[in-house]
């Protein structure tokens, strides 16, 4: 069975941005460099270049693996950030400094 399918039927395996499909010279960069250090199998044949749809699967699958750790590593970030500010907050109030500004918290207490 020959499964190789060329860049253009490719397209149809990536998700469009702001309603657009995948641009051929995207896929090509895909293959030749990478996206966050991940290569998209192909190759070149007659002046054309071809994929398979497993390849399409392993690039997605390796992608969405490594932003998971990075993900987890943000959201870990941004609960010690919370955290930290919130225990200033408390501190500050503590002591008679209200906060003013904007934020984000909905716990903050409003000073005029």
């Amino acid at each position: 069975m020959n499964d190789e399918i060329t860049l253009s039927e490719a397209t149809a395996y990536f998700p469009k941005r702001n309603g657009k499909p995948v641009t051929l010279a995207t896929l090509r960069y895909r293959i030749k460099v990478g996206c966050r250090g991940v290569k998209l199998d192909g190759w070149l044949s007659g002046g054309r270049w071809f994929t398979t749809r497993e390849a399409i699967d392993r690039f997605h699958a390796e992608l969405n693996s490594r932003a998971g750790v990075n993900a987890k590593a943000i959201r870990q970030v941004s609960a010690n950030r919370r955290a930290q500010s919130k225990a200033a907050r408390d501190y500050l109030k503590g002591i008679g400094i209200g906060v003013k500004g904007k934020t984000k918290s909905r716990d903050a207490t409003k000073t005029g």
